[in-house]
């Protein structure tokens, strides 16, 4: 394929609010999923992307199709801008009604751009959205979609456009659902996007927020991205939603920044936040086989008899000495792991009849006035962390690594069913004042 040599425009300016960084390419690159890889850098201090410290910037290929950043990262692409006289790669990502969102220095604000302006950008003539270019310098596997370049919503100070996709890129493709959330000091975050036009990366190692999260309205992050990642999402890795849309950085404060989707959403006369945890569906790979119906409806019906169980009143316990939230605790232990399909399967059949077994079993003694044990604060946060851990989750901080040995997670992040848990823990975590 036919290269062709791009350059990095950069507007060094006395605010983080004004700061513009635009990768351009050649117009005859429009339209192509491999851009060319021949680069010229120029900027200063405040710029719209920054990497921390050594480049921890991933390609999304590294991991499995069915991995959670995979799924994620489906949704978001690499939007294309042509102008009268330059091509210019960002980051969109998919939401509902085939929309994307983007910032709004990469469009209509591109055409703002100082280095650009002198060179004399006057127009936008089109907009295209690239869809799973995840190997890069691989074409096979990624769609794209042409975009309306005239925004159905924008906010320069809040630095966002969201656009019409031209098809339904969401049956396809899914959507990143938007969190209206305040966001914590420390939280640990992903950013997933097309730095220098390439194929998908994602930032995850030592990504999160800083503390204070949020300063000047925006989100201080120590995520690294290069040009190209503007429009990136910003996703929480707990919730896995999206909670911020990035957009510039600092080298001399070694933070990048990003508006918070709360911000927007308050904005935002057509965007709406998640009513709730939106998971990304697996994709189903070539000689894979999906689960059967009848097993798929009998799986639903033994978790749907769980839950019910779970929720009934249980009887006391036979010994004052252990009580009920402790007992719970560790008959439900084995809940949290996550299985394939007929594995797990039969491992709620067999949850079914231990309950059963419990329930009919027990007796119902006379009332007890003994004081009862409680779990400790300690064993509260060793069972929370270990649902995690059996989900393949990789641990951040020295003191769950110490416990919880990283070696071969994935990654992954508990079940439905193992988040109710961990939720149920934290609950009796602020009871006890841990």
């Amino acid at each position: 394929m036919t290269r062709f040599g791009f350059a990095i425009l950069a507007l060094v300016a006395t605010t983080a609010v004004q700061a513009q960084e635009l990768l351009t390419f050649d117009p005859t690159a429009f339209g192509k999923t491999v851009l060319p890889t021949a680069k010229q850098s120029l900027g200063g201090d405040i710029q719209l992307e920054v990497q921390i410290g050594d480049y921890k910037n991933e390609f999304i290929s590294n991991y499995g199709p069915n991995s959670i950043f995979v799924r994620t990262g489906r949704a978001v692409g690499r939007l294309d801008v042509l102008t009268n006289i330059r091509s210019v790669p960002c980051t969109a990502f998919l939401i509902s009604d085939n929309r994307v969102l983007t910032n709004n220095h990469c469009i209509p604000g591109v055409l703002e751009h100082p280095g650009l302006k002198e060179q004399g950008a006057t127009s936008i003539l089109g907009a295209q959205l690239t869809l799973g270019y995840t190997v890069d310098g691989v074409e096979a596997g990624s769609k794209q979609f042409f975009v309306n370049p005239v925004p159905l919503e924008t906010n320069k100070d809040l630095d966002y456009s969201v656009l019409q996709v031209i098809g339904d890129a969401n049956a396809e493709f899914g959507a990143l659902p938007l969190a209206n959330v305040q966001i914590e000091d420390r939280s640990p975050l992903w950013v997933i996007g097309h730095p220098l036009g390439e194929a998908q990366r994602i930032s995850r190692e030592q990504c999160q927020a800083d503390a204070p999260a949020v300063a000047g309205n925006r989100l201080r992050h120590t995520c690294d991205t290069m040009p190209g990642n503007s429009g990136s999402p910003v996703i929480d890795a707990g919730l896995q939603q999206v909670v911020a849309l990035h957009h510039a950085g600092s080298r001399a404060s070694n933070v990048n920044y990003a508006v918070p989707m709360r911000d927007i959403l308050a904005a935002s006369a057509i965007l709406t936040a998640s009513a709730g945890q939106m998971a990304p569906q697996p994709v189903q790979q070539a000689g894979q086989h999906a689960v059967p119906k009848a097993v798929a409806d009998e799986l639903t019906a033994l978790r749907e008899q769980i839950q019910a169980m779970q929720t009934a009143p249980a009887p006391a316990p036979a010994q004052p000495e252990t009580s009920a939230d402790e007992a719970e605790l560790a008959a439900l232990r084995q809940q949290v792991k996550e299985m394939q399909a007929a594995a797990e399967l039969e491992a709620l059949r067999r949850q079914i009849e231990e309950l059963k077994a419990t329930t009919s079993a027990a007796p119902t003694p006379a009332p007890q006035v003994t004081q009862t044990a409680r779990p400790s604060c300690h064993d509260l946060w060793y069972q929370r962390n270990l649902i995690f851990d059996q989900a393949g989750y990789c641990f951040k901080t020295s003191k769950a690594q110490s416990y919880f040995n990283n070696a071969g997670c994935t990654g992954g992040t508990p079940s439905s069913a193992g988040m109710a848990e961990v939720n149920r823990i934290k609950r009796l975590e602020r009871q006890y004042g841990c």
